[in-house]
């Protein structure tokens, strides 16, 4: 596909790399920043330009899908240029007239600004609205230790974990805490695992998560082996209850198609994203020696039976200790215990400090490999 610009020039018209089965209010994020100019982009006749390719980008793109409005270019920095992305000064340097949203969730102003020098011609420059302060932007709950898919290397050591399952009554406890101190809104929330769809009251932990946070956007996320045979009640749980899926890329054999057409049939959105054919996984050192203070995993904040750590690698940390002996001691300034907070400001201010004591056990600049499956060996997390 190409579009024709005014000096007669042509660029690619950018696909979407993300696939998506459906869409719905569940992408109550991406509604929320974009509400405001929805009727503006659905009337307008100029070409739009999406700057970013992270996870606000891909959601905003599934919003804007949606609602049948097309992006004709999907644009990102010179030095994140991937195959099927354009580089931001090659697009605006035709100097056509157009509307660009800027899809970055920090640095969003200075990125705007940046436009200017690149083209005069920016008719409007879209940026998504600001979370109130108060907001908790997101939020990982962890339900369920074990997987049926066994990864090398695994973030969460689920390969070595025993099967154990996060109890509903807990669960439920830990989520009216929660609610009470974010006035029942979470931006961006994930069930988790393991492998969430193993945990036989999935169904109940829709249900009670979105009685006591019924602001926000959530999914399940999952390898996707087990959603085909999932049962009908399953798909009407995640309907009712503004539930979607997001299926992780791996290198394994999957129905998709059967998948998609399974998620259409009940109104159910799906992303399918993140290509797991290369992966990254945090190793340790027991020596404790490294200073991460410019890490930039500890954004995955997850909370585990009355717990909010800062770095979901934190917990499978336990199951390292209880297969292989090692000592990577977890001290309470690593996490929050949630019968001591008095409100979201607490939980904010430690998100946003810059590390904490468990950092000086994370090897930095770990290579990436190659899918594989797990020989559970020792030397796949502690060198």
């Amino acid at each position: 596909m190409e579009k024709i610009l005014s000096d007669n020039k042509t660029l690619s018209v950018v696909p979407s790399k993300t696939e998506f089965a459906y869409g719905y209010k569940g992408i109550e994020h991406a509604h929320s920043w974009l509400t405001s100019e929805l009727e503006y982009l659905q009337t307008s006749d100029l070409p739009l330009v999406l700057y970013g390719a992270g996870t606000l980008a891909v959601r905003i793109r599934a919003f804007l899908d949606f609602y049948n409005i097309k992006v004709n270019f999907w644009a990102v920095d010179k030095e994140y240029l991937l195959d099927n992305l354009e580089d931001i000064e090659s697009v605006l340097s035709h100097n056509f007239n157009a509307n660009v949203i800027v899809a970055f969730e920090y640095n969003c102003e200075n990125k705007a600004n940046a436009l200017t020098n690149l083209s005069g011609k920016c008719t409007k420059v879209i940026l998504p609205k600001r979370m109130m302060p108060q907001q908790l932007p997101f939020l990982v709950f962890k339900i369920i230790q074990h997987c049926n898919l066994n990864c090398m290397s695994c973030n969460q050591c689920s390969p070595i974990a025993e099967k154990e399952f996060m109890d509903l009554s807990k669960f439920e406890q830990d989520i009216q805490k929660i609610s009470k101190l974010t006035s029942g809104y979470i931006n961006i929330a994930s069930l988790l695992g393991g492998e969430p769809l193993l945990h036989p009251d999935i169904i109940r932990f829709m249900e009670i998560y979105r009685k006591y946070i019924p602001g926000g956007s959530v999914c399940i996320c999952t390898n996707g082996i087990l959603l085909s045979q999932m049962e009908e009640d399953f798909w009407l749980a995640c309907k009712d209850n503004n539930f979607f899926i997001e299926i992780s890329k791996y290198p394994i054999k999957l129905d998709v198609d059967k998948i998609f057409e399974i998620a259409r049939k009940y109104g159910v959105y799906i992303e399918y994203v993140n290509d797991k054919t290369e992966f990254f996984s945090q190793k340790f050192d027991e020596n404790g020696k490294y200073d991460n203070r410019n890490c930039s995993f500890g954004i995955c904040h997850i909370l585990e039976n009355s717990k909010i750590y800062k770095c979901s690698f934190l917990c499978g940390v336990k199951h390292l200790e209880k297969q292989f002996g090692v000592n990577l001691p977890i001290s309470e300034s690593d996490y929050l215990v949630l019968d001591e907070l008095n409100n979201v400001n607490e939980i904010l201010d430690f998100f946003h400090s810059p590390s904490i004591p468990f950092c000086k056990y994370c090897v930095p600049q770990v290579p990436m490999f190659s899918w594989k499956v797990s020989e559970k060996k020792k030397e796949e997390w502690v060198i």
